[in-house]
């Protein structure tokens, strides 16, 4: 009886698994990095620098060993990231956050 239960068991979780699985779609150009910062002050971002572009910007202090501007650029970063993330009401488009 008990290989029973087991047996049973393991045929739910395997069709539990088979449910969850995720259809990925991505569009050409997505994450693109159109405007790559170089190591900047959190002044020189604009609204035309997309979260990409900063973290480009991000890395590059961190090789400079700019550990102040990377912060704050990684930081603005989430920002912009979050504020895209309630300007498109397509919740799959999230996925990239």
């Amino acid at each position: 009886m008990k290989k029973l239960y087991i047996l049973a068991l393991l045929i739910l979780g395997i069709n539990q698994i088979n449910s969850q699985k995720r259809i990925s779609i991505e569009a050409n150009g997505n994450l693109e990095s159109p405007k790559p910062l170089e190591s900047v002050d959190l002044s020189e971002v604009t609204n035309e620098n997309n979260p990409a572009d900063i973290l480009k910007g991000m890395r590059k202090c961190i090789a400079l060993k700019e550990y102040k501007k990377a912060v704050k650029l990684f930081a603005i970063a989430g920002v912009y990231g979050k504020y895209d993330t309630y300007r498109v009401k397509d919740k799959s488009a999230h996925q990239s956050l």
